[in-house]
């Protein structure tokens, strides 16, 4: 027994030496065998040397993924996170997106744990209150905010979004008037129009859309404003006419100023859904570009029934609508 032992020790410190001497001349293969290295032993050395010396030095190879040269882990919980206020600020922004509230709610309470002072997480609180009708505490979210940052346009614009949902016209197109101060940016600039337009200015807010979107989609603007929204038949009538008058292709327009005729008194209100027949018609506002002018335009897109679709207007049944109105 004590001679095997003896014997295993000998060929593991024969092993051993020949490993070292190996590591010292020839590279990684070289413990393998005592005999000169052949030419192609030679050249699976020099390659295993170089990845060797790569991954030593940190760096990628393009024969191991990317995952084996990588010296960070990935963060599994929540202390592990460079920013985690960062991200629970993109998630409750996505959850907001998304319409579930409660749990965005829950998320930008978490940024404002972590970082009182963030304008985007105040903002996103202010939106939310508003939307729970807590219109006091939401208030506060957006001067909170305009605090925080004096020179923040979006805190300013997003206050005077606010004031609009309040019918507070005025108080609003003041504050949107200090976001273009800041930032002269479009969307700040087409909301004031809006804004005049619900006020009633619609002169104002047709000459302020002009500007950005064109006459006709300014006016259809204006005149989709005073239909849906105030319920002004007449002012609603001569700006969609006004609107084809500059642009005949506007379909929108044509198509709000047949259904008036077809169904008078019984325009459904911006956003609101009503079966029409077995279908059901309904009303957004989306962002839609202005062509001739590379902007931004609300135009207000509709799903309705096949049969007044204001694509299935044949010239001929236009030209009868217009002279049924001259006739009136």
């Amino acid at each position: 027994m004590g001679m095997q032992n003896n014997s295993y020790c000998n060929l593991l410190g024969t092993l051993v030496l020949i490993a070292c001497s190996g590591c010292a001349g020839a590279g990684p293969l070289a413990w393998f065998s005592q005999k000169p290295l052949t030419p192609q032993e030679e050249a699976v050395n020099k390659l295993v040397s170089s990845k060797q010396s790569m991954l030593s030095a940190g760096k990628n190879s393009d024969r191991l993924p990317p995952a084996a040269v990588l010296p960070e882990s990935v963060p599994k919980t929540e202390k592990d996170l460079k920013n985690p206020a960062q991200l629970h600020l993109y998630y409750a922004r996505l959850q907001e997106q998304l319409g579930h509230l409660t749990e965005a709610k829950t998320f930008y309470e978490k940024v404002i744990t972590k970082e009182p002072q963030s304008i985007e997480a105040n903002i996103g609180l202010g939106r939310l209150e508003a939307l729970a009708g807590h219109n006091a505490q939401a208030e506060q979210r957006f001067l909170k905010a305009i605090e925080i940052d004096p020179a923040s346009s979006e805190a300013f614009f997003a206050y005077g979004k606010f004031l609009a949902g309040q019918k507070r016209y005025t108080e609003a197109i003041v504050e949107m008037q200090k976001a273009v101060r800041k930032k002269p940016d479009t969307k700040y600039k087409f909301e004031i129009g809006l804004t005049l337009a619900r006020s009633g200015q619609y002169e104002q807010a047709a000459l302020a859309l002009s500007e950005l979107v064109g006459q006709a989609e300014a006016y259809y603007n204006v005149g989709y404003i005073a239909l849906k929204e105030l319920h002004d038949v007449c002012v609603a009538e001569q700006y969609l006419r006004g609107a084809l008058d500059v642009n005949p292709d506007l379909k929108q327009a044509r198509y709000w100023l047949v259904e008036m005729k077809r169904n008078p008194g019984n325009i459904l209100p911006a956003s609101g859904t009503e079966q029409v027949g077995k279908q059901h018609v309904q009303y957004a506002l989306n962002l839609q570009s202005a062509s001739a002018h590379h902007v931004e335009s609300h135009i207000p897109t509709t799903v309705v029934p096949e049969t007044v679709n204001p694509d299935n207007l044949t010239p001929e049944q236009w030209e009868q609508w217009k002279n049924q109105s001259e006739l009136q």
